[in-house]
């Protein structure tokens, strides 16, 4: 039997443990240690830890402005196979990475797929 409370216990620490990690890669992404936040964010899923598409963006972000537009693709597009729905700032964060490669045709079908979901009404504005 699990000690009175063990559950809130439990509870903070899977959030304390995805909160250190999302910062953790935001601030190795933030200071050109994107090789350095890949590995440790293989490693976070291969030990299945449980988190959300906010360890996606930073992610996501750090590839795009590491020169690694590609692989963020593939990672945006492999989300709906690991159960993970697209934000609007992975939308935003998507686009701004295709643009800045100049793949502007690609970014313009992934905001018209954004603005068919409805997203664009909800633009957030990334400083990254």
């Amino acid at each position: 039997m699990l000690p009175k409370n063990s559950s809130k216990r439990w509870f903070l620490v899977v959030c304390t443990r995805a909160v250190t990690y999302a910062i953790l890669l935001d601030g190795l992404c933030d200071n050109g240690e994107l090789e350095n936040a890949l590995e440790i964010f293989e490693k976070m899923e291969k030990s299945k830890l449980d988190f959300d598409i906010g360890i996606y963006n930073i992610i996501i972000h750090g590839m795009c402005n590491g020169s690694k537009v590609d692989d963020a693709w593939d990672l945006f597009c492999s989300l709906p196979s690991k159960g993970v729905k697209p934000n609007v700032k992975t939308y935003t964060v998507m686009i701004a990475g295709l643009c800045k490669k100049g793949s502007l045709s690609e970014a313009d079908m992934l905001f018209r797929k954004w603005e068919r979901m409805g997203l664009h009404r909800m633009i957030v504005h990334t400083t990254h």
